[in-house]
Parts: C-alpha cells; structure tokens; sequence
C-alpha cells in the first residue's frame, strides 16, 4: 500500500491492513489494533467505505468515478475497455501507489459495472 491519501502517504503504513468492508469507519488497522486509522483521518474518499458516493473513485490511477461508471453502463457501455475509452479514462498501471488497497482496481471495477448492469 503505497498511495497517497491526503495528510498521510502510504509508505509510511508499512504492517497495516486495509479493512475493505462499508459497515465500519476504519479504513487501515495493524494488528494489535493499536493503529489505525478511520474515514475521517483521510482526505480522499475510500471506494469500499463509500457506496453510494458517486464521485469516489473506482480507479485511482485515471480517477474514474463511480458516477462515471454508472453512467457509461447507463449509456450501454459493459466491459472495462468499452467504459474506459467512453470516459476518456484509461490510464491505468498506477495501482501499487495510487489506489487505497495497493492492488489493482480491475475487480472492484467489474464488480462495478456488474451492480448496475442489473
């Protein structure tokens, strides 16, 4: 976990865990449970703590928003690649240091399209 969220780097997180549930305010935790940190130390929305934030980003890299997303499915667009060129947000390959968990965004971008292909 490598990005950069605000008041805080990521690099300095090292023996921290993500905790990628919504139902509980803490977002990185070690595991004596001594540190951690919840959603209001950070400055950046954290897309599995908010749901139905539409301007959370999914993919930190190229900053492709949930709003975004949506409203390309809306548009008919389903796969990653279809989404990706609709929005003009295809930068991707950041993930270690941009995004939240330090790994890459491809499922929760599917995930994604799949909540609102229904």
């Amino acid at each position: 976990m490598l990005a950069n969220l605000g008041w805080f780097n990521l690099k300095n997180l090292t023996g921290l865990t993500c905790k990628i549930t919504s139902d509980c305010e803490t977002v990185y935790f070690n595991s004596s449970g001594k540190i951690y940190y919840s959603k209001e130390d950070l400055k950046v929305a954290i897309w599995y703590k908010d749901l139905e934030d539409d301007k959370v980003p999914i993919c930190y890299c190229s900053n492709l928003t949930r709003g975004e997303i949506k409203e390309a499915v809306d548009e008919g667009y389903t796969t990653a690649a279809e989404i990706r060129k609709y929005t003009g947000k295809s930068i991707t390959g950041n993930c270690l240091t941009e995004n939240p968990t330090g790994k890459c965004c491809h499922q929760a971008l599917a995930d994604e399209i799949a909540r609102y292909s229904n």
